[in-house]
């Protein structure tokens, strides 16, 4: 019970932070996203932020996400946030509402045959490596547009932004600009993509900065559930 109030405050906590970051950018917070990453964190945790309002939880691994929630009655959207291998399309299709972690054409296709199969369309974001970090995962800013194109005739899927993860350093300015540059991108692909209205960016270290550079959905966890002990 102890556990989940702390984590219950810790949400009420975050909240008051992101109401005050979109404030200070002049926007809605109504207009932006929140979804509490729930990498081994426990059912009874995520319930807990749930009942305080959140309404989308995110999951880096496939096979945590399905011993969590696989026959589980959910009132959340459930979305994938980590990089996704081909053989786990088919199981991503039964659990998630939405990919967020697209970042080759393998892997599209592979999502978007199996989605065919289970008669669903799925949505997805396509992810941008936007720090150009050699580890990191996606597509290069330089490619996203062809690859949003190709990917957009897939007809199982529904391409409806982008997503990308910060830099890994406590540059702010280079953090700023990796955020600027993605959302530049972004505005150029909504001007061509009808449904193109999502673009998630921003975490624990770094949603302030993303809200400001005009992120529509940011990706929290230990701001929200504390540190991991696992």
């Amino acid at each position: 019970m102890g556990r989940d109030f702390a984590v219950r405050d810790s949400y009420l906590r975050f909240m008051e932070r992101f109401r005050s970051a979109a404030e200070r950018a002049g926007r809605d917070s109504e207009d932006i996203t929140v979804v509490a990453v729930s990498k081994t964190r426990t059912l009874d945790e995520i319930r807990a932020v749930v009942d305080c309002g959140a309404h989308v939880v995110g999951e880096n691994r496939v096979q945590e996400a399905r011993d969590k929630f696989a026959g589980a009655t959910r009132d959340f959207e459930l979305h994938m946030i980590g990089h996704l291998q081909t053989n786990k399309a088919k199981l991503a299709i039964e659990l998630f509402d939405m990919v967020q972690s697209v970042d080759s054409l393998r892997i599209a296709e592979e999502l978007s045959k199996e989605a065919g199969k289970a008669g669903r369309k799925l949505e997805v974001l396509l992810e941008v490596n936007s720090s150009g970090e050699e580890q990191k995962y996606g597509f290069q800013p330089a490619q996203v547009a062809d690859a949003g194109a190709e990917i957009g005739q897939l007809a199982n899927l529904r391409v409806s932004g982008l997503m990308t993860v910060g830099p890994l350093t406590e540059d702010k300015n280079e953090i700023r600009r990796a955020f600027a540059e993605t959302y530049k991108l972004f505005e150029q692909m909504k001007a061509r993509a009808s449904g193109f209205s999502v673009l998630s960016m921003g975490m624990s270290d770094d949603f302030e900065l993303a809200i400001a550079e005009g992120s529509t959905m940011v990706r929290v966890g230990r701001v929200i559930f504390g540190p991991r002990t696992t």
